[in-house]
């Protein structure tokens, strides 16, 4: 069986960063992911981070409040494995994420860095992986987006749903099928 061409998934982290703002100042918390046609998705919260250690009251209210309970949630190496288990063998794989940058960094992180992380992909049989941040779209197509709900927003599971349905509107803006 051949692999498709492209594969894509909407993601999204939440973290805490140190006042310091160095990559070691980074708390990762959670991550969602969801393929480009829902069909699957994923959403890990981290065991491993001290809750009690938290120090940004935002990160407090608007991330750790909203977390399931301390029995549903994951140690990194199961994390990783239900990344793994949702990308599917392809010759590319785009990952968007909104503001990407962070998203990008503590993804790979979590397979202990990028070079680490494109090895796992390949050995996954994903050829090549592409970071994209959902943000081109919204600069090159200025669709109106709702505004998520506040008891959803924040949640890293939510928040790719939400990039994948920005995703799917901006293709229906400039003409584009979308393929459901």
């Amino acid at each position: 069986m051949s692999k498709p061409a492209i594969q894509r998934y909407f993601f999204d982290t939440e973290f805490e960063e140190k006042p310091e703002g160095l990559a070691e100042g980074i708390t990762f918390v959670s991550v969602g992911i969801v393929s480009e046609f829902g069909e699957q998705d994923f959403y890990g919260v981290s065991r491993e981070f001290n809750e009690a250690a938290i120090q940004n009251q935002w990160v407090l209210d608007n991330v750790i409040s909203k977390l399931p309970s301390a029995e549903q949630r994951q140690t990194i190496e199961e994390i990783r494995a239900g990344i793994l288990n949702v990308l599917k063998p392809a010759k590319t794989v785009e990952l968007w994420a909104k503001n990407g940058s962070y998203d990008n960094v503590l993804l790979c992180r979590l397979f202990g860095g990028m070079a680490a992380f494109r090895k796992t992909c390949n050995e996954h049989g994903i050829d090549k992986v592409v970071f994209r941040d959902i943000n081109e779209l919204e600069r090159a197509y200025p669709v109106k987006h709702p505004k998520i709900d506040d008891q959803r927003a924040h949640i890293a599971i939510e928040d790719a749903r939400r990039e994948r349905e920005k995703y799917v509107k901006e293709l229906q803006y400039v003409g584009l099928p979308v393929r459901f």
